[in-house]
């Protein structure tokens, strides 16, 4: 798997120079370039992408390759997405970009999706959901996806990124870029173990249950989740009531009681006030799929 990956990340240029595919199996053997430890959390975070498992991931004896090429394509084009935004280090790969521009990202990501007629009314966590499912479907991980919008690419020869095979003269260069891919593919690896040992990761397993269609949250937590739900809601429906009343189609004499008491608790801050109570104590991202690569050392 990984001689596969990385070969891709350089081209694939190894069917025309040999040369190549000796360096690469020579660092791939080399305990000084992949250590040991580096190699099982590479394995452990990457092969589930790039291999399918027929009997599910706790049976690993039956599986199939998937089309690494495709992956890394995708990869390609989330990081070229950096350079939207109005940041000269986005153009950089290893710069990290911040919460607000991660958030950003997602969302031009998010509305280039070509939604169908039956799902233009979903709400904002159903449109989420689904565009973190076309992120997983098309990068192979919604971690992964986003690592690469944190910190870019590895970085590569211009052999590599123009897709072509290589000069003479940049043969060269080949054992540093090998030595750059193995340590972009171990720092997002690390950040993704290391995020599994979080606090807020395992509590975020314990709410989402282990058994299926049964939730793991205790009926105080279930109740809170409630009450956040329906103060959202309630402020969805009273913005779209405001839009109505300001266009004239939502008038005094075809009002009904809710409608009037909800658009009242808009004017007056209350429905404001209830939406900030429920959500004082929550989490933006329950499924914590935001990386922290602060921590993991940067590659040269």
């Amino acid at each position: 798997m990984l001689f596969t990956v990385v070969n891709a990340l350089l081209g694939d240029i190894t069917p025309d120079h040999p040369e190549v595919e000796f360096m690469l199996w020579d660092a791939l053997e080399d305990e000084g370039v992949l250590t040991p430890y580096m190699l099982a959390s590479i394995k452990y975070v990457f092969e589930p992408i790039f291999f399918e498992y027929t009997n599910g991931t706790k049976d690993k004896t039956v599986w199939v390759p998937r089309d690494t090429k495709k992956y890394i394509r995708q990869w390609g084009a989330l990081a070229a997405m950096r350079r939207w935004l109005p940041n000269a280090a986005a153009t950089e790969d290893g710069k990290e970009l911040s919460r607000t521009e991660l958030d950003q990202l997602f969302r031009w990501y998010r509305d280039d999706i070509d939604w169908q007629p039956h799902q233009q009314n979903l709400k904002p966590s159903e449109r989420k959901s689904v565009t973190q499912t076309k992120m997983r479907r098309e990068a192979g991980s919604t971690f992964v996806a986003n690592c690469i919008w944190t910190i870019g690419m590895p970085r590569l020869p211009p052999f590599a990124t123009e897709q072509r095979l290589p000069k003479t003269e940049e043969i060269q260069t080949v054992p540093q870029a090998i030595q750059n891919v193995l340590e972009w593919l171990d720092r997002i690896a690390s950040a993704r173990l290391s995020h599994l040992q979080t606090a807020e990761y395992k509590e975020a397993v314990r709410k989402a249950g282990t058994t299926h269609c049964q939730s793991g949250l205790s009926a105080e937590e279930y109740q809170i989740r409630a009450a956040i739900r329906k103060a959202k809601y309630d402020m969805r429906t009273a913005k779209e009531l405001e839009k109505e009343r300001k266009n004239g189609t939502l008038t005094v004499n075809n009002m009904r009681h809710w409608q009037q008491k909800l658009l009242e608790a808009y004017a007056n801050g209350d429905l404001l006030k209830r939406v900030q109570e429920a959500t004082s104590g929550g989490s933006r991202d329950t499924l914590c799929r935001r990386p922290s690569l602060g921590t993991v050392s940067v590659y040269q």
